[in-house]
């Protein structure tokens, strides 16, 4: 569009890296193998319209491991290993001036902000005025994160006849030390409502009286730390897994992988119980709390919203965790140009932290405000009106939690994929192979996040666009949740599958090299992106993923001969060789 004004900038990424290690022979005590390794890395990215809303990011670690290997005899041989990564990783704005913050004269905010976190308000426009540029400071502009994590194991290896048995033990211990708390000064949205809700001129009309359709901001409380703004938080974490694996060599035609592994990961807690988790026996909506302090001080109340859960976390860790996995290599024919492949397996993974990090971002550590104004509704607030106070002492209320979300899933589960394959090999003459292959796996018990405060549809859509603030038309009145404005939870029911055929034929002869390929494949599964929110009133359903691959063939040929160039002769004379040209050819379909 002709007037439009377009700014291209260059933003600086750095990374940095070294590396020292060295290993020692120790003779019959074995050999001993050390590492230290630094890493530095920098980015700035464009938020927002103007450098106001550029994001910094630094991420720094450290990392060492200490490993000893030394053979028992001449069948068995261990190896220990003891190893830590500390990880840390800032993210904050453009700094405000404190010149700049205080004639906006907000309340209910912190006051002692450091120079990363006091950055200026984002102003965002919606309804009407979508499309148009923000400006301020980026969303979510401010996260800081330190992960320090222990990690000890042992493995033995021992040759028995026809068996190649390996067993051991695997232990990490680490924490989760963040702070999420950003946004300190407000983020606001003008859409247009409260001025004609006609068009983008009166967004901007919203915008200068004032008059929000959403605003927010993480808000001090009365249990906040110290004289520190935020909510500093640490989560530990515990994950043990003994394992045994038996390779047996049945005879010269078949071959077994049998092997299991006990993979115990505790459910984490906060350092000081500054938790909280969805009670999911409060029909009107409240939260479990960990803290007794909370009882103590008369934080819980009535039990009406807050309960005290007797517990550091939602329930104790299944024991239930062993992954067996089984495979085998079998010659079905005396003449050895077939050999047949299959294998099945189960494997656990682990929440990796970000899956709770709200889950202590509850009053009265901290508010999250998140204060939403529509089309109907009567006293209304204005910015200068921003924000309530929350930091005296008192029972918790629902407006103290206006947005609650990734918080820890009250009933946690152990994530796990089965794998399968097979698979036929078969050669043809001496030059040529064919290949069937078949790959499938199966998740269960993934990670879903519900909005689970999403209004219900109106009972009369037309009713309500005649008369907005009749009946259940109004927002406020169809929540399935009295005390929940946002709750976006956490669950473990999703699932997922996916299958895979693959046909390969291979032909070498000389200089000649050819490979076909077709693949077939199909992804479902009810959520693609653990970050994603979905709607508890639709639900979400499988569906084929932009991962899927339906059709694919693929062909390459390669062949090559003597080159008979002067110039490459000589270089063959004096490098010892004979120079060859490759001439190389692929043709790929994939629909």
């Amino acid at each position: 569009m002709q007037g439009n004004y377009i700014r291209q900038r260059s933003l600086p990424t750095d990374a940095d890296q070294y590396t020292f290690r060295g290993d020692q022979n120790l003779g019959r005590f074995g050999t001993i193998f050390a590492r230290y390794t630094n890493a530095d890395y920098t980015n700035t990215a464009v938020g927002n319209t103007t450098e106001l809303g550029d994001v910094f990011f630094v991420q720094k670690s450290r990392n060492w491991q200490i490993s000893h290997s030394v053979p028992i005899s001449h069948t068995l041989v261990n190896q220990f290993r003891f190893g830590y990564v500390g990880a840390t990783a800032v993210q904050n704005g453009t700094t405000a001036p404190q010149s700049d913050i205080d004639p906006l004269r907000l309340t209910g905010v912190f006051t002692t902000l450091n120079d990363k976190q006091r950055t200026y308000p984002a102003v965002g426009f919606g309804g009407v005025g979508a499309g148009m540029s923000g400006g301020g400071s980026a969303v979510n502009d401010y996260q800081s994160s330190y992960q320090p994590m222990y990690d000890i194991s042992n493995g033995t290896a021992w040759v028995r006849g026809r068996h190649n048995i390996n067993f051991g033990i695997n232990v990490r211990m680490w924490s989760l030390q963040r702070d999420l708390a950003n946004d300190f000064l407000g983020q606001f949205t003008f859409s247009g409502f409260f001025t004609g809700n006609q068009n983008r001129d009166q967004a901007v009309a919203d915008m200068l009286l004032g008059y929000f359709s959403g605003a927010s901001s993480f808000q001090p409380a009365g249990f906040s730390v110290g004289d520190r703004s935020g909510n500093p938080r640490q989560f530990n974490f515990l994950y043990t897994a003994p394992y045994v694996q038996d390779d047996w060599k049945v005879n010269q035609r078949l071959t077994l992988n049998m092997g299991v592994r006990w993979d115990f990961r505790m459910v984490p807690h906060e350092q000081n119980d500054r938790m909280g988790w969805r009670d999911l026996s409060n029909p009107r909506g409240g939260l479990l709390v960990a803290d007794k302090t909370l009882v103590e001080k008369g934080i819980v109340g009535d039990g009406s919203y807050y309960r005290f859960a007797g517990r550091r976390n939602p329930r104790d860790a299944s024991k239930r965790v062993f992954a067996p996995r089984f495979g085998f290599a079998f010659r079905p024919f005396s003449d050895e140009k077939t050999m047949v492949r299959g294998g099945v397996g189960a494997f656990f993974y682990s929440a990796e932290g970000r899956e709770i990090d709200g889950a202590a971002d509850i009053y009265p550590y901290v508010s999250r405000g998140n204060y939403i104004q529509s089309i109907g509704q009567t006293n209304l607030r204005t910015t200068g009106q921003m924000f309530p106070n929350f930091a005296s002492l008192g029972a918790a209320f629902p407006a103290a939690n206006t947005f609650l979300a990734v918080n820890m899933a009250p009933v946690p589960q152990n994530p796990y994929v089965f794998q399968y394959s097979f698979s036929i090999q078969r050669a043809i003459g001496t030059s040529s192979t064919v290949e069937v292959n078949y790959i499938g796996n199966n998740g269960t018990h993934l990670l879903m996040r519900r909005n689970i405060a999403q209004a219900l549809p109106m009972a009369n859509p037309s009713a309500c666009a005649a008369a907005p603030a009749s009946g259940d038309c109004p927002v406020l009145r169809r929540r399935p949740f009295v005390n929940f404005a946002t709750f976006i939870d956490s669950d473990w029911s999703g699932n997922s599958n996916y299958n895979s055929f693959n046909f390969k034929f291979e032909h070498r002869s000389g200089s000649l090299l050819v490979t076909s390929i077709y693949t077939w494949a199909k992804s479902i599964d009810s959520k693609s992106a653990a970050a994603g929110i979905g709607n508890d009133v639709a639900r979400w359903q499988g569906f084929l993923n932009n991962h899927d691959v339906r059709f694919n063939a693929w062909n390459h040929t390669q062949w090559g001969g003597p080159v008979r160039s002067v110039a490459d002769s000589r270089v063959g004379r004096i490098l010892g060789t004979r120079p060859a040209r490759i001439n190389q050819m692929g043709l790929k379909f994939l629909w």
